[in-house]
């Protein structure tokens, strides 16, 4: 639109500024002769060739004031003017987008930084306590001790049944909200369109689906079940093979997550995937080439040799290669891939815009986050206890066994346990 804008204004200006085909001199009726330059001796001759007298001399006069030269054409400013301006115009509109950083720049409304609680932190059981406070504004604190089925007004009336304990069928869908004040388990490939409340621990069959779950006591997910929402827990769970967790899977214990379960967001104290054969790292580093003993830096990539100590910030736009058994009392950032092999220890925080790879047996103290994906390898830890630490990789997350994480595990992309 102001693209638009501008060109209809200087064709407005152009029609306006030209004062068209306005000859110097008013046109009359065709003449029958046409004049020719005077001769030597004074006299004008018409085309016919006739003198017209020997006193009759040419006289020179100046040109009219405002006729142009060649053209016969008349401007209302003149030329140079129509130039002017119509750069004038151009300069205005490419300054104007430019016009409010030129104001706060000289004249800032901003001069202190804005001011931000640093008492706030991410709620990891958000969904839950939500869902629970939900419950009991809606019914009450009185009804959801008490078995019966009560109504719940939230965009539009929900059925709620409270029990003092729950077995699902097997094959069997459930179209309301339930708030169980006991124990809870469902038959295999069971169906939950609501949401579920637990007080006590929580067995969920085989290939159930399930809209949204919180338990208070512990908590078994069972094989290939399939989560929409969410599910948050405040003691352990185990999620068994092939289960699909939803947008988030909480727990301020330990989450056990087996192989082939795909996830957007976990929280644990920690995390920990699946029993796996723990992995070989040779002690002795053998040498067969030049980055075994040498750091070596290239325009792709920098490598650095095996047992090297790094005790300062690592900051580049290579690639970074730790080599086996490395040890990081720093900060590493790389503008491409970071690649950390088997047996190091990393007692920074890992940033990548790139992708970051964390060989078998490693140790990492930080936090770790790429703008591709992250691998990480059999048997390594991410952080420690009593301290939450992220991963979380925009792109992809992949895990294989033994790993244990004591914190945030997020994507945007895909989630899985190998």
């Amino acid at each position: 639109m102001p693209m638009r804008c501008f060109f209809l204004l200087i064709t407005a200006i152009f029609l306006f500024v030209s004062a068209g085909d306005i000859p110097a001199q008013e046109k009359g009726p065709p003449m029958k002769g046409t004049m020719t330059p005077v001769n030597q001796e004074g006299k004008i001759v018409t085309s016919d060739g006739e003198p017209q007298g020997d006193t009759a001399r040419a006289s020179q006069e100046p040109p009219a004031k405002g006729a142009t030269g060649d053209s016969g054409r008349a401007y209302l400013f003149g030329a140079t003017w129509y130039i002017a301006i119509t750069i004038l115009i151009l300069m205005v509109f490419i300054l104007i987008p430019f016009l409010p950083g030129m104001i706060e720049l000289f004249r800032p409304k901003d001069e202190k930084p804005l001011a931000l609680n640093m008492n706030f932190s991410k709620d990891y059981k958000y969904f839950g306590r939500s869902f629970q406070k939900i419950l009991e504004n809606g019914l009450g604190t009185k009804k959801i001790t008490e078995p019966g089925e009560y109504t719940l007004f939230l965009s539009k009336p929900e059925k709620v049944r409270v029990v003092a304990r729950e077995r699902a069928e097997g094959n069997k869908t459930t179209d309301e909200i339930l708030y169980v004040l006991g124990d809870f388990s469902s038959g295999n490939r069971a169906e939950f369109r609501k949401e579920i409340y637990v007080k006590g621990s929580c067995d969920i069959g085989e290939r159930n689906t399930l809209r949204a779950l919180y338990c208070e006591g512990d908590l078994v997910i069972g094989k290939g079940t399939v989560v929409i929402r969410w599910v948050d827990g405040d003691r352990d769970i185990e999620v068994k093979e092939g289960c699909r967790l939803g947008m988030s899977v909480a727990s301020p214990q330990r989450l056990d997550v087996a192989h082939d379960c795909s996830f957007s967001r976990m929280f644990g104290l920690p995390i920990t995937t699946y029993q796996a054969q723990p992995p070989s790292i040779p002690r002795d580093i053998q040498v067969k080439n030049i980055s075994d003993t040498t750091m070596v830096i290239t325009k792709e990539e920098i490598i650095i040799p095996p047992l090297t100590t790094i005790p300062r910030d690592l900051v580049t736009h290579q690639r970074v290669v730790l080599r086996e058994k490395c040890f990081a009392k720093a900060n590493i950032k790389s503008y491409r891939d970071i690649i950390v092999e088997q047996g190091s220890r990393i007692e920074g925080n890992l940033f990548s815009e790139g992708d970051v790879i964390i060989g078998a047996g490693c140790t990492i103290l930080g936090n770790v986050f790429s703008q591709g994906r992250v691998e990480i390898g059999n048997g390594v830890h991410v952080g420690e206890k009593g301290q939450i630490k992220s991963v979380i990789g925009k792109k992809g997350v992949f895990l294989k066994g033994n790993v244990a994480l004591y914190g945030y595990l997020m994507t945007e992309g895909e989630g899985k346990v190998l």
